[in-house]
């Protein structure tokens, strides 16, 4: 599994000694997967010209945010893109209404 998510780009590795008995094969593997810019490598994720709303690769909060609905379209993006509900942790309430508090 993890093999998979590495060559997929959708994880990074960490090594921690003495668990490094693949970790050339695990590098190698995110690396190819960053030259390629698969998964969180690729511009979807890392908001690199018009198709991202926002970045789904660094820890974003609603202040972050202007008004509500560039976080709603933030939260659907990543939920869209990553695969989980509530990526940045914008939906406090679990409402699917992410970052209430924003002036509309």
């Amino acid at each position: 599994e993890e093999a998979v998510l590495l060559a997929q780009g959708y994880a990074e590795t960490l090594h921690i000694s003495p668990n490094s008995k693949y970790k050339d094969v695990f590098s190698d593997l995110m690396e190819n997967a960053k030259d390629l810019g698969l998964g969180m490598w690729g511009t979807e994720f890392t908001n690199e010209g018009d198709k991202a709303p926002c970045t789904c690769m660094e820890d974003l909060n609603c202040s972050d945010f202007d008004i509500q609905g560039k976080a709603q379209e933030c939260f659907e993006y990543c939920k869209k893109v990553t695969g989980q509900r509530d990526f940045h942790g914008l939906d406090s309430d679990k409402d699917g209404k992410a970052c209430e508090s924003l002036p509309e």
